[in-house]
């Protein structure tokens, strides 16, 4: 299978795992024999490779399957509402990824630390979800990261532990509302 062709075979496996049948839009073009910039909210470079995935208000339902991990040029995507269950750590795999917004869901569970993966995210939305746990330490090594927003009114008090340092670097974000003491700077004194 060529990558166009891998491309087109997780966009499949997204429909169906959303509830594609049921998007409230007409004439979305999704599953059909067309390129895939003629989906709806695809688009494609000049190899035929997905770039982009935005799709919100169209009804979405259900959850983000592992095969959309395989969208390797993907360097925005943002879904929401309807999306539920847990963030899949194959997200991970998107290593061109510099938009990330998956705002205003029903995302449950920890973010998993191979979002630490994605270094050249620029832009990082997960609030208005239910995610719990600690933030990971792997977010600091998204050293272009300048937008970072975690908060929810249904996750307040369920992230735990201190947000890590270096995340204070972060131009804009929502931290302080979390409540959370920001983790000790890391010792840089040589230990005698």
């Amino acid at each position: 299978m060529n990558p166009a062709e891998r491309d087109r075979a997780a966009l499949v496996a997204f429909y169906n795992a959303t509830g594609g049948d049921s998007w409230n839009i007409s004439r979305h073009n999704w599953l059909s024999d067309l390129p895939l910039d003629h989906w709806h909210g695809v688009t494609t470079d000049a190899d035929g490779r997905v770039v982009k995935l935005l799709l919100y208000g169209v009804g979405l339902n259900g959850k983000i399957p592992p095969e959309l991990g395989s969208l390797t040029e993907l360097t925005d995507l943002s879904l929401y509402p309807g999306i539920r269950g847990t963030i899949p750590p194959e997200l991970g795999n998107l290593v061109s990824l510099s938009y990330l917004d998956l705002s205003g869901n029903v995302l449950i569970g920890e973010i998993p630390p191979e979002l630490g993966n994605l270094r050249q995210l620029e832009f990082l939305d997960l609030s208005q979800n239910k995610l719990k746990g600690e933030i990971p330490e792997e977010l600091t090594d998204l050293w272009r990261l300048e937008y970072l927003y975690l908060y929810s009114s249904h996750s307040r008090d369920n992230f735990t532990g201190c947000i890590p340092f270096k995340l204070k670097n972060v131009i804009e974000s929502d931290l302080d509302i979390l409540e959370l003491p920001f983790c000790e700077p890391p010792d840089t004194q040589p230990h005698l």
